[in-house]
């Protein structure tokens, strides 16, 4: 008897010992992936909150640009632009010594602007500067200084742009209200908050109340080469508050970087649900096979006795199991014929016992799988003995209804099948509401249309269907025109009826196969496949636009806008993906408002591309200035009449670190006109001198 306790105590150590390491292994685990859900979201929200204020700067430069070439009677035409672009209050024009003497706004004229915090301290016009927060609406009632609580005034914006005679000093007011909506829309604020942050780590607006605009932001870039768009998760002793996942993402045009913040607390809970449940089953689970063993032990003594008594109380629970569980259990023979089945299998499908003794269980077949499906499910019967899955049943009603089912084979000591047992529970609310939560992560609330998470799924599902069978797909930015105004004249609720009618309308003319989504707000984007060619989808294009331009009767009121289309296309030169084609076509739609709304552009991949070459060689003819390396070659200059010299002649060469020597024509021209050509002068003057 003690060797048999001794021997007990052992197993039940090594068991208790086996579950608990299994269990904090998988709460580790599972605590581990809860996080790891949690960085992702994060990074999420900073990329795409990080792209959509960056594209919104990227317009106002255009805009910007139109103001410095045209800074007499052009202010009142970009005044109307300004429209179209909630996301600034004011473009002004200044001075060397900051006095704005032009601006959209009239009370600005005049006043001076005090450049001294204004990052980066640079000279240089080809960087956009970022100031620091101000409170007001606008620099003719605002002072210098970031607001307090849901006070968030403006930020200054400084871009330099050549003109007629010089460059000229563009001073933007961007508001940082839009840009909040743009984030509550995007977030749960409960959840999550997002920190605007200057390179310098001045905050310049956060969707949090307690973070003040112009206040340190955590020393971040200590961890952060900001500068050349820097990202990942930031350290934890970093991150603003206990408890908070922290991603950032910086701009590569712009001096700023978003920080998104993830409650800790909110991603682990399900997880310490998890825990507990998990732990309160361990428990339970450990004392209850401690109390059985230490019954086992103790009447290991009196088995013989009470063999025959174990026997019956076996027969008895099965008995009674049969009759009570609560899932529905069908008992057949080796044909198939029904044996026997319990209380819940009558509860669960409404055939009484006596209708289905003897029967084949094919009266529960719904018609919803083929001959595959039970082809399979008898191979797994024959090779394993049991079948486990999801199937669809019939009830007597008639109506279908989901089943986790198992079956397993029950047989002789000779390996003949004597039965087929069947257990089963009805899954169908929990089916369905699995089915809501799926439909709530994908599809827009609004519309039913696919968000901007299923779309990008689309897109990619599209660029590797056209990739494979070599053909041309076309995704289409979709903005429409005056929808501000409807809202503000109307009301939101007129505007979300307006908006529900128009995806129904656009859906309804494009072709089988395209897709429409919802990114927000009055934006839209669609996916055209297999497009044949780019004059192809023109017809489509059209009618987008005839359809969005047609009056829809809301309310009993008569309410009409219109769309501009961006359009980009796949295959390109260069590889890309779903964001970055939703990026051109958004550009092109810009470039379709600026050309008067109403109508489609196509978005130019080679002159883009041109673009960033040619910023790209900018940015390395500064960076070897700086770098020194650049030599000066002297050539002399002689009378041919004396044969004196007269002087020499300085010539600039190039010192490539992979092209060795480069002539001045294969650089020169590119800086021609540009702020660095002074640079590049003032630089030889300098060495020649020196030298």
């Amino acid at each position: 008897m003690k060797g048999a306790r001794g021997a007990y105590l052992t197993a039940l150590t090594v068991f208790v010992g086996t579950v608990v390491a299994l269990s904090a292994y998988t709460l580790v685990r599972q605590r581990h992936d809860a996080l790891a859900r949690g960085a992702e979201t994060a990074a999420t929200q900073a990329r795409a909150i990080e792209s959509y204020i960056t594209q919104s700067i990227f317009t106002t430069e255009v805009i910007a640009a139109n103001l410095a070439r045209q800074s007499g009677s052009g202010v009142a035409a970009l005044q109307t632009l300004l429209g179209d672009a909630p996301f600034v209050r004011s473009l002004s024009l200044i001075d060397a010594r900051g006095r704005i003497v032009a601006s959209t706004a009239r009370a600005n004229v005049g006043l001076e602007f005090p450049l001294d915090d204004c990052y980066p301290a640079t000279s240089d016009p080809a960087i956009p500067r970022i100031c620091g927060p101000w409170r007001g609406r606008d620099f003719s009632s605002g002072t210098r200084g970031g607001g307090a609580g849901t006070d968030l005034g403006f930020i200054p914006m400084l871009i330099e742009k050549p003109g007629p005679k010089r460059a000229q000093r563009v001073l933007i007011a961007l508001n940082p209200d839009f840009f909040l909506t743009h984030v509550v829309q995007n977030i749960d604020p409960a959840e999550s908050r997002i920190d605007v942050i200057r390179y310098d780590d001045v905050i310049l607006m956060s969707s949090d109340a307690r973070r003040r605009p112009g206040e340190p932001g955590g020393a971040i870039g200590d961890h952060f080469d900001l500068r050349n768009g820097d990202f990942g998760p930031v350290p934890a002793d970093d991150v603003h508050g206990a408890g908070e996942i922290g991603y950032i993402r910086a701009s590569g045009l712009y001096p700023f970087a978003v920080v998104a913040h993830v409650d800790a607390a909110s991603v682990l809970a399900d997880w310490r649900s998890s825990a507990f449940a998990l732990s309160a089953t361990v428990g339970t689970a450990t004392a209850i096979i401690a109390v059985l063993g230490a019954i086992y032990v103790r009447r290991r003594q009196q088995l013989a006795e009470q063999q025959d008594a174990l026997d019956r109380l076996e027969r008895v629970n099965a008995a009674c199991v049969f009759a009570n569980a609560q899932e529905g259990i069908l008992i057949t023979g080796p044909e198939g014929d029904v044996l026997d089945v319990n209380d819940a299998f009558t509860r669960l499908t409404g055939y009484a016992r006596a209708e289905v003794l003897g029967c084949n269980p094919r009266f529960l077949a719904s018609g919803t799988h083929d001959a595959a499906f039970f082809a399979e499910m008898w191979r797994d019967l024959g090779h394993t003995g049991h079948w486990r899955g999801e199937i669809a049943n019939r009830r007597k009603s008639g109506e279908v209804f989901h089943a986790l089912q198992t079956i397993s084979t029950v047989r002789d000591d000779g390996g003949a099948v004597r039965q087929y047992v069947s257990l089963f529970s009805d899954i169908t609310d929990s089916k369905r509401h699995a089915e809501q939560l799926e439909r709530a992560a994908y599809y827009d609330a609004l519309t039913g249309l696919p968000n901007r998470i299923l779309l990008t799924d689309r897109i990619n599902l599209a660029i590797e269907h056209a990739d494979r069978n070599k053909l041309i797909t076309a995704v289409v930015f979709i903005d429409l025109d005056g929808f501000k105004e409807v809202n503000d004249t109307h009301g939101h609720d007129a505007g979300d009826q307006l908006l529900f009618a128009l995806a129904t309308r656009m859906t309804g003319v494009l072709r089988k196969g395209d897709t429409l989504g919802r990114l927000g707000g009055d934006e839209f984007v669609a996916v055209l496949q297999d497009v044949g060619s780019i004059e192809g989808c023109v017809e489509v294009l059209h009618r987008l636009l005839e359809t969005a331009r047609m009056p829809i009767l809301v309310g009993g009121v008569a309410m009409q806008v219109s769309a501009s289309l961006g359009v980009t296309f796949f295959p390109q030169t260069e590889p890309t993906d779903a964001d970055h084609l939703v990026r051109q076509a958004d550009q092109a739609m810009y470039q379709a408002k600026i050309a008067g709304r109403n109508r489609f552009h196509v978005f130019d991949a080679v002159q883009d591309q041109t673009a960033r070459i040619y910023h790209e060689n900018l940015e390395r003819i500064r960076a070897a200035i700086r770098t020194g390396a650049f030599e000066l070659h002297y050539q002399p200059v002689v009378n041919v009449r004396s044969g004196w010299v007269r002087g020499f002649e300085a010539l600039v060469r190039w010192n490539h670190p992979e092209r060795g020597l480069v002539a001045p024509l294969d650089f020169l021209p590119m800086i021609e006109g540009h702020a660095l050509a002074v640079e590049m002068g003032e630089w030889v003057i300098d060495t020649a001198l020196a030298q």
